[in-house]
């Protein structure tokens, strides 16, 4: 049987002799699993560029990371004006704050319908 192998060589000793070590290890699975991650993240970068609504993905700061074309279609911001700025501070009017801070830190999806603002100022 043919499989794919990592293989590992040093110098060493055994016996009082020179010898080389060598080690293979069966990589199969973890090829699999490479393979199986990348059909997954080309799976969602398809879902994230090509949805209707707009998406901003954020880090554990509630900061911008990316933001994908429809979030610039509805809010005006391209994705180098958003980078790295705090979401809820950038379109949530400010009585609204409170709600959107919680909903942005909760574990748990919510259902929520709320204003935003765009880049011109408009309420949506």
């Amino acid at each position: 049987e043919v499989f794919p192998t990592e293989v590992l060589m040093n110098s060493g000793s055994y016996l009082n002799e020179d010898v080389i070590i060598v080690v293979e290890r069966d990589v199969s699975e973890r090829l699999l699993s490479h393979q199986e991650l990348k059909h997954r993240e080309s799976m969602f970068s398809n879902l994230f560029h090509s949805s209707p609504i707009g998406i901003a993905q954020l880090d554990h700061h509630q900061e911008i990371e990316n933001v994908n074309q429809s979030f610039e279609d509805i809010f005006g911001y391209t994705q180098k004006e958003v980078k790295g700025l705090e979401l809820d501070k950038l379109i949530v009017p400010d009585d609204e704050y409170k709600d959107a801070l919680e909903l942005s830190t909760s574990e748990i999806a919510k259902v929520y319908s709320g204003k935003r603002r765009t880049k011109t100022g408009n309420i949506i």
